[in-house]
């Protein structure tokens, strides 16, 4: 990884004069940008790490016609804050030679695919637990094909799940359109796809032993992106930094997402996500669980929902969200008209967390599912919550399994629930 980002966005800014406008393909950049500068047999990676070279626990599989300044900023956004991660992009590993050369080190001199390059750097990235991303890009968007009419990248996926190495698509390209082209993934099959010679075609047919299972591990890692108009960034363990590059990307691409899934990152503070919500009006859900948000994190996402008017799912659960955080939500719950789901499940709230809560719920007409399962809610808590719900006519399902309330508390709130038409109490 090394100074990718300042030596490389700077040398496509200024050898490329490519600024923004992502118009130089990669085969250009190298021509221009890799070849000219990096000889004697060695490439980027090499030459960068040649006396301390890094194990690969990153392997990037993209398609090598891409608008270049495009893909190094998608490899920016996940890889950013982690300058010491072992990451392999084939223009930039492999000597950028003859063709003779570079053919040599694809094949690593073995007469069989299973013995190229390919396989052994995920051999590698197998063995230090690492992972496989998965970037496409405008070019096979704007073509109608899609990435995985590219045999090369199905490959790459075959080679993956026959090491078990998991496999996650970029945020920013997930869509049907830009993994399976215009006729979407119904009646997809990896088997169609193609390669710019016939020999690599026939190795890799040869190569392949179950097409299903490469179908399949397409379809199961892509299962969320192209469900529709979703962007996702689950599991990716991005910082607040990373994922301000990645709302800035959705707003760069003009993607209109309704729904963000960013669980499992780590965006303490959540600013960068908060300030992403205020303006926005697209966004209908947001999921956050276990993002390690708290008590700030919650008061900004807070700040948003005082003035966000299309917002209606947000997930919390999993986060060290205590009573302060509680009482932000809570306030903000007393003005805002379109949230109707708030999960908050597996956090630090007590009673005055839900008292709070219970107040909002006093004036707040839109909300209809509340989740505080596993957190600290005593009886004095699940009181203040009954009490509110015998002036609230709108809440629809509660939420409080797993919390210290006993069976007085529970049945000071079964003695309300149960007069309600339609309601499901979960304590």
């Amino acid at each position: 990884h090394g100074d990718l980002q300042a030596r490389f966005s700077n040398t496509v800014d200024r050898d490329m004069t490519v600024g923004g406008n992502h118009t130089t393909k990669a085969p250009g950049f190298v021509d221009t940008c890799i070849r000219p500068h990096y000889t004697d047999g060695r490439g980027v990676a090499l030459t960068d790490n040649g006396e301390n070279p890094l194990p690969v626990t990153l392997m990037i599989s993209h398609c090598w016609s891409e608008p270049v300044s495009a893909f190094f900023r998608d490899v920016l956004i996940v890889t950013g804050d982690t300058p010491d991660v072992g990451m392999f992009i084939c223009f930039l590993a492999l000597y950028q030679g003859t063709e003779l050369e570079r053919n040599a080190q694809v094949s690593q001199g073995g007469s069989t695919m299973n013995e190229g390059s390919v396989w052994q750097v995920l051999e590698s990235v197998q063995q230090h637990c690492g992972r496989m991303l998965v970037i496409s890009n405008r070019n096979e968007l704007s073509s109608g094909r899609g990435l995985y009419s590219r045999l090369w990248c199905t490959w790459e996926v075959w080679c993956a799940t026959q090491q078990d190495v998991p496999i996650y698509i970029h945020p920013l390209s997930g869509t049907e359109a830009h993994l399976f082209g215009s006729g979407g993934k119904t009646g997809f099959t990896a088997r169609h796809g193609k390669c710019g010679r016939t020999h690599d075609e026939d190795s890799i047919h040869a190569a392949v032993s179950d097409w299903d299972r490469i179908d399949e591990a397409i379809l199961q890692a892509s299962y969320l992106t192209t469900l529709g108009n979703i962007v996702s960034a689950k599991n990716l363990g991005l910082s607040s930094s990373a994922m301000s590059r990645l709302l800035l990307g959705i707003e760069e691409e003009a993607l209109q997402p309704a729904s963000l899934h960013f669980d499992g990152n780590n965006l303490e503070e959540a600013n960068v996500v908060a300030d992403f919500m205020r303006g926005n009006v697209h966004v209908t859900a947001l999921y956050l669980d276990n993002c390690k948000i708290n008590d700030l994190g919650a008061q900004a996402l807070a700040g948003a929902l005082h003035v966000n008017t299309r917002l209606q799912r947000l997930l919390l659960n999993d986060n060290p969200i205590t009573d302060v955080g509680a009482q932000a939500l809570a306030d903000a719950l007393h003005g805002n008209t379109t949230l109707r789901t708030l999960w908050l499940e597996e956090n630090q709230i007590t009673d005055v967390g839900a008292q709070a809560l219970a107040c909002a719920l006093e004036v707040n007409t839109t909300l209809t599912t509340l989740l505080l399962q596993n957190n600290q809610i005593t009886d004095r808590g699940a009181q203040a919550l009954a009490d509110a719900l015998r002036i609230n006519a709108t809440l629809e399902w509660l939420a409080l399994e797993r919390n210290q309330i006993t069976d007085v508390g529970a049945q000071a709130l079964r003695d309300v629930c149960d007069r309600k038409e339609r309601f499901t109490l979960i304590v």
